[in-house]
Parts: structure tokens; C-alpha cells; sequence
């Protein structure tokens, strides 16, 4: 036997049955569907099928399951072991679930068919997943996937983060922090209606997967998204049931009793709304720490928090004032705060500061004059890793994303990064007019791999696909043009003899150095110059259609 599920009610002789499926091995392979006109004996039918299965599990679980059955799981790269204990995951805190393309190696076992393995990404295991035909791995991909993504409406069934904080939260206070703690009228001006609920909709759809720009909303939107979010809350982040307590803690006229109350009554939140509220007061004592330059009142914080409450808003106004000394201290956190202080600081007084709606256009114009150049004759340029790979940077890109990206690389591959001005001239082989599409066989090697393979590959109608063989009738990979972002240039640990390279990553993915990822993105080389180059000018042309260069500076006379 493979597995046992739930299944839907099915009428019988004018009655519901209440199913579940039976999926085996063997002669009578296949799913075979089971009905009781009781609930609770199809429960009772199921929990005992599972224990005959299995003991390793408590009775809390088989008595209540929606699915139970076989797979090889691999733990990155250790197996699991026969007697251990039963092991359990949050799926809460999945970044990532996944169907991985079959892998022809003595990592994978085998299976009925060569069909994809299922991924689980969580903060401190990565699950490997293969049942025994690809029909079971996706159905349980959909499964887990549907009950990961399910943010409910309460606070503790929201995707959360490897600190208990709901994802929705960290990203919107994040981009705010970047974007938002010095601009004026911040979580006083409302953002767009509809901008405000596309973000809502996408945090709900799969929090994780939601990347906050300045091209898709700006930090008003984002401010005005986290304040609905927690005034939409059922039960007040506070807690509905400390409310008249609080208050009265608040008209305490000794603050050392006021602030010992304080703590008393936090600690008595359960753990995600405790380590939410101390989030979220952090932030939003850092922002008022700016009010100076943000123009932030009191009660435009406080209104995030409280659900329009007189005795909310001045219990938190003072849980806000006197957060430094409700909360225990973390050096961590001064230290991070500081030198984000020290960053936004920078951009916001220097002549030439980066603030976050500045384009690789606008450095270029304020530099040209000491270069002597014009600015359309200008590109600034991304370096990274020590100098192995450089990118030209379209000029409507905005500079504070690029460099921002680098946080979520490894240590070793961003700390020597930098940007540079480079006169366009040094890439007109790729701008000038080149025949479309492209394909032929190229050296290809994904971030697993020292070694290279030689495989078809074609770029045409936006797309860079790799094919199996030169049939083309296999497709082992396929990217959008969009949804990558390439550099010239290849590390020095992969030298695939040639000096016509590329290195690629995807945007909605960070290029993290495991055990089973070693290397820093996919490698494409080809065997000369003119090659390259004209495949790197179909991309470009596809990528940026109508302004691929940089236009000039006008002047008014």
C-alpha cells in the first residue's frame, strides 16, 4: 500500500458515503475508493489502516490525517535513519515547495518512472521527497503546498519566518526601512486603493514568493498594506482580553511599576503575537526616532497597531516611547540599527547619495561632467566577485535595488561588489542590429556543476530554452529573458576554456552556496567572440525592446 486519503462525499442508494482511497502496489495497483455512511467510522477505519502501517506516529495524529503514505526523503544530503524519533516540519515556514526535474544519479532511487522530486525548503532542513510514481509526488506537492500557503485569517496561521514572525510583516517592515524611515508622511499618507489590495492578495496567495519593489508599489502602499493587515486581525494584536488592563497600567503613576506591568503583560502573549508586537514597536520606535526628517507624528504610528481605540492608541503610544525599556536589550539589533541609520543618512545628505528612486541614468548624469563624456555615451557597470563578473546596468534600473540584492548572496560573494561608470562604447558588438532568433550548441553548467556539458540551446520569442538533444523535442530547462539577470564573465573554479562567457541567476532567487549548490549560478560559454555577442544582443533586444541605450540629455534653451 502507497497511500490512504480523504476523498469527497459520493452518494450510494440515496445516501452520503463518506470516502477515502486506498492507493496499493502489486496486480491490483491503483486507487480503490472506500465509503461509510459514518464520519467517524471512516475515521476509525483510517487510523487503524494507518497503524497497520506504521507505529512510529502518536495516536493524536492517525486518528486525524488527511493523507498518509509512503516516500523516500532525503535530508540535504543525509538519508533518514530506521528508529529515530518522528521529526516535524512547520510548513508555515516553507520558503519554497518545489517539483525538482529527475536527476539521473545514485542520489535518486528508483522508481516506477523518472518522474520529478519534491522539494521542501525550511530554515533549519531541506526535505527531498520521492513517492513511487511522478502521479504521487505531484499530488503531494499540491497537498502540502495548499495547506503551506492557507493564511488564514489570525495571526498564527500566516506564513512565518524562521523567528516566528509572520512573513507578510518582516517584508512590508523591511521595505519600509529601506525606503520609507526617512520619507515624508509615512503611515500618514494612504496609498493607492487598489496598489494596497494587490499586495494584500499576493501575501495571501504565498507570502514568500512576494518581492516588494518600488516599481510595483512605494512605501506609502506598502505602510497602508500593514496597517490593514493588522486591523483586519480578529483578535487585536494586543489581545482583546488585556485591553482594559493595559489601559489601566498605562494611567500607572510610578514608570518603573508601569514599565515592570508592561513587561508582566506582554510575557503573557502567546509567542508569535509576542515576538510580533516586539517587531513591530521596535520599528516603529526606530521610525519615530526620525520624525525629524519623516514628519511622523505619534498617532500615525500608533494607528497601525491599535484598531481605532482611544485607550489603545495611548497604550500604545507609550509601549512605542518606552520600548527600550519594556524589551530586553539586543546588541544585535542596536548595531543594526545604527548602521542602517548611518546608510539611510548617507543617501539622504550626500550631493550624489543613492536614494531609492535613483536610476543607473541619474548616476550617470551627475558624474558625467567629471568623466567628460555625455551621459548617453555612459553605463554604470555591477562587479561582483572579485572582479570574475561584470554586468552593464540598463539605465532605468534603480541602483539602491541592485545593490540590495547582494544582502541575500553569501559573504563571500558580496563582499568585494561595487558599481562603476564605463563608457557604452565598450558594449556596441552587443547593441548593434543582430538576427533573430539564435540557437546551436553551447557549454552549459548549472550551479551544481564544475563540469560542462555541451547542449542545444535557443533564444527566440523572449525565451533561452535548453533542449535534451538537437532534435529538440526534450526541453530540460527554459528561462524568460525578464526573469533572469546575466554578467559577463564566469568564477574562477569553473574554467570551461573559453573566454567568451556568461554567468546567470534567476531574480526570484537568492544564489546560495550548499552542499548540493556549490557554484554561483548557471555558466554559458561559447567558442568566440562574435558568438557571444550575438546571442547577448538577441537577449538584450528582447529584454529591452524600445530603449535599450540611454538617451541624451537635453538641454532647454
Amino acid at each position: 500500500m502507497r497511500t490512504i486519503e480523504f476523498q469527497i462525499p459520493q452518494r450510494y442508494d440515496n445516501d452520503d458515503l463518506h470516502c477515502f482511497e486506498l492507493n496499493t502496489t502489486g496486480k491490483s495497483r491503483g486507487g480503490h475508493i472506500y465509503g461509510s455512511r459514518s464520519m467517524s467510522e471512516r475515521r476509525i477505519w483510517m487510523q487503524l489502516i494507518a497503524e497497520s502501517l506504521t507505529n512510529r506516529f502518536a495516536t493524536k495524529i492517525t486518528t486525524n490525517f488527511t493523507r498518509m503514505g509512503w516516500a523516500y526523503v532525503r535530508e540535504e544530503l543525509y538519508y533518514a535513519i530506521d528508529n529515530q524519533t518522528v521529526k516535524r516540519m512547520d510548513l508555515r515556514k516553507a520558503r519554497c515547495i518545489v517539483l525538482q526535474s529527475y536527476q539521473d544519479t545514485e542520489n535518486n532511487p528508483r522508481t516506477n518512472d523518472r518522474g520529478p522530486n519534491m522539494l521542501i525548503d525550511g530554515p533549519d532542513l531541506v526535505l527531498y521527497l520521492r513517492m513511487w510514481t511522478s502521479r504521487e509526488t505531484k499530488v503531494w506537492c499540491h497537498i502540502v503546498k495548499l495547506d503551506a500557503h492557507n493564511n488564514g485569517a489570525n495571526l498564527d496561521q500566516q506564513q512565518l519566518t524562521k523567528n516566528d514572525i509572520p512573513v507578510i510583516v518582516e517584508k512590508c517592515i523591511n521595505f519600509i526601512y529601506a525606503h520609507g524611515s526617512m520619507s515624508e508622511g509615512i503611515y500618514r499618507r494612504a496609498g493607492s486603493g487598489l496598489l494596497v489590495s494587490e499586495v494584500l492578495t499576493k501575501f495571501r496567495k504565498d507570502a514568500f514568493a512576494v518581492q516588494l519593489t518600488n516599481d510595483s508599489c512605494t512605501e506609502h502602499e506598502v505602510a497602508t498594506a500593514l496597517k490593514r493587515f493588522f486591523r483586519d486581525l480578529p483578535e487585536p494584536l494586543l489581545g482583546s482580553n488585556q485591553r482594559q488592563y493595559l489601559y489601566e497600567v498605562s494611567k500607572h503613576n510610578n514608570m518603573d511599576e508601569r514599565i515592570r506591568m508592561y513587561k508582566a503583560a506582554l510575557d503573557q502573549l502567546p509567542s508569535i503575537s509576542y515576538k510580533t508586537t516586539r517587531k513591530l514597536l521596535g520599528h516603529l520606535h526606530f521610525i519615530s526616532s526620525q520624525s525629524s526628517k519623516n514628519l511622523m507624528s505619534d498617532k500615525d504610528g500608533i494607528s497601525s497597531v491599535s484598531q481605532n481605540h482611544q485607550r489603545d492608541a495611548e497604550v500604545v503610544d507609550q509601549l512605542v516611547r518606552m520600548y527600550r525599556h519594556i524589551f530586553p536589550e539586543d546588541p544585535g539589533e542596536l548595531e543594526k540599527e545604527k548602521h542602517m541609520l548611518r546608510v539611510l543618512e548617507k543617501y539622504s545628505t550626500s550631493p550624489q547619495g543613492v536614494g531609492p528612486n535613483k536610476t543607473a541614468y541619474d548616476v550617470c548624469i551627475e558624474l558625467c561632467g567629471h568623466i567628460k563624456l555625455p551621459v548617453h555615451e555612459l553605463v554604470l557597470e555591477e562587479v561582483v566577485l572579485n572582479d570574475k563578473l561584470v554586468r552593464p546596468i540598463h539605465h532605468e534600473e534603480k541602483v539602491l535595488e541592485v545593490v540590495l540584492k547582494w544582502s541575500y548572496w553569501d559573504e563571500i560573494d558580496r563582499k568585494h561588489n561595487y558599481l562603476t561608470i564605463a563608457p557604452l562604447s565598450k558594449y556596441w558588438e552587443f547593441l548593434l542590429e543582430k538576427p533573430l532568433p539564435v540557437s546551436g550548441e553551447l557549454k552549459f553548467a548549472d550551479n551544481r556543476s564544475r563540469l560542462y556539458k555541451l547542449l542545444t540551446f535557443q533564444f527566440s520569442q523572449g525565451k533561452l530554452t535548453c533542449f535534451k538533444d538537437k532534435t529538440g523535442e526534450t526541453i530540460l530547462h527554459s528561462w524568460n529573458i525578464e526573469d533572469v539577470v546575466w554578467y559577463l564573465g564566469h568564477e574562477h573554479k569553473r574554467n570551461p576554456q573559453s573566454r567568451w562567457t556568461i554567468t546567470f541567476i534567476e531574480i526570484n532567487t537568492h544564489p546560495k552556496r550548499t552542499k548540493n549548490t556549490p557554484y554561483f549560478g548557471n555558466i554559458l560559454a561559447w567558442n568566440d567572440a562574435s558568438l557571444r555577442a550575438n546571442w547577448l544582443s538577441a537577449m538584450l533586444k528582447s529584454r529591452y525592446p524600445n530603449n535599450l541605450a540611454p538617451p541624451p540629455n537635453l538641454l532647454s534653451i
